[in-house]
Order: structure tokens, then C-alpha cells, then sequence
């Protein structure tokens, strides 16, 4: 009757019960003729229990515990018969599609999840007032309406008729156009070739100067050197 005892038989002992959650300490009071009969029921590592057929309490096969130091010992990995060491296998994150999945979407952008809240919102509150909307619609589309007839109207006003002896008027007017465009393409490409023409000569004339002006004055300067010949020696005698 004290709350938090439980009594146990000692035949039908419970893990739960003996310790909660995988988790050993509790407080546990043996009576001695139960911790006696302990033997009888689980016998020991060399004698087997009379309550259970062919039962022997397991024994430890290794003496020391620490499988990581016995696997890492110089006497394992130095073994001739040890297969080397693999490499573990790559791995490859399977790519989600954010469109078709939300928590890929919401992880991607936080946002998602008020837009999809104001969507469903919107949506909830166009399925509510649904005749507002069908009169807005059918007033743009009567809008619409309206718009086109204006507009038909005016290309109709705006439009006029040419006769026959306008439009070859106006063929004759183009024509006229466009040869006195090609006259004068013509006479700006002839004077372009004038003036080329011309600068050539001008340049061909110079160049004829200069010449002539080199082989008047070569002479001359053959004539001093000769004369300043006769004054030296004229002065050595």
C-alpha cells in the first residue's frame, strides 16, 4: 500500500519493472528465500538451471571490453590474413523538387508558407463573393465592348478614299522624288571626283616645282664651290 513499491515474483521477474527505461539503480529488497532460488532458476556459467531445460547463464568470451583498442591493436592490423581497409561508398543526396514538395520549398524559401496561407485566402474569400467578381467582369467586358466600337468608328472617319487619276498622281509624284534623289547622288559622286581629280593635279604640279626649283639651284652651287677653288689659289701664290 506505500506508493512507488511494486512486489515481484521471483519467477516472473520483469526487465521494466527491475529497471525502467533500460536504466539500472533501483532500489530493489531481496528476501532470502528468493535470492536463493535465483540459482535454481538461471543456474551459473557452469551449472545448469533445474526450471529451465539445457539453460546456463552466458560467461564474457573476451577479457577486455574496448573492441575499438583491440581492432586498432598492432597485433590485428598486422595480421597477413586481414583484408585491407575500403573506402567508404560516395554518397548522393537525392535532389527534391522543391515545386512538388512543400518542406523542400519551405526550407528554400521561409516565405512559402504565407504565400500559400494568402492564396488559400484569397481563394477561399473569391469563392465567397463570387457574384461581386462576376459583375466586375461582365463591366470590363462591357467596357471592352464599347472601346471597339469607338475605335472602329474612328478608323472609319479617319480613312480616306483615293480615285484613280489621285493615285497616279501621287505614283507620279514618286517617281519624280526619287529621280531627283538619284540626280543628285550623281552630281554630289561627279563633283566628289572633280575635287579629287583636281587635288591630284595640284599635287602633281607642286611636286613638278620643287624639281625644277632643286635642278636651277644645283648649277649655282657648283659654280661658287669653283670660284672659292680660284680664290685659294690664288692666295698660295
Amino acid at each position: 500500500n506505500i506508493s512507488g513499491v511494486e512486489v515481484a515474483s521471483v519467477d516472473t521477474l520483469n526487465l521494466l519493472q527491475l529497471a525502467p527505461g533500460g536504466h539500472l539503480g533501483r532500489f530493489i529488497i531481496w528476501s532470502e528465500a528468493a535470492f536463493n532460488k535465483l540459482s535454481d532458476i538461471w543456474g551459473s556459467t557452469k551449472r545448469e538451471s533445474t526450471a529451465k531445460k539445457g539453460y546456463k547463464l552466458p560467461y564474457t568470451c573476451i577479457t577486455n571490453s574496448d573492441i575499438g583498442r583491440i581492432i586498432n591493436s598492432a597485433e590485428i592490423q598486422g595480421h597477413k590474413s586481414l583484408n585491407p581497409a575500403k573506402a567508404a561508398p560516395r554518397t548522393h543526396l537525392k535532389k527534391r523538387n522543391p515545386l512538388r514538395n512543400k518542406a523542400v520549398m519551405d526550407s528554400l524559401n521561409p516565405y512559402a508558407v504565407e504565400m500559400r496561407k494568402t492564396e488559400q485566402m484569397r481563394q477561399q474569400a473569391a469563392k465567397n463573393d463570387r457574384k461581386g467578381i462576376l459583375a466586375k467582369r461582365r463591366a470590363a467586358q462591357k467596357a471592352n465592348r464599347i472601346q471597339r466600337k469607338v475605335n472602329y468608328a474612328k478608323i472609319h472617319t479617319d480613312y480616306t478614299v483615293l480615285t484613280k487619276s489621285d493615285l497616279d498622281q501621287k505614283i507620279a509624284s514618286d517617281a519624280a522624288e526619287r529621280k531627283r534623289l538619284i540626280e543628285e547622288e550623281a552630281a554630289r559622286k561627279l563633283a566628289e571626283e572633280e575635287a579629287e581629280r583636281k587635288m591630284l593635279a595640284d599635287k602633281e604640279a607642286s611636286k613638278k616645282a620643287k624639281t625644277a626649283a632643286a635642278e636651277s639651284k644645283a648649277p649655282v652651287e657648283e659654280d661658287d664651290e669653283d670660284d672659292d677653288d680660284d680664290d685659294d689659289d690664288d692666295d698660295d701664290e
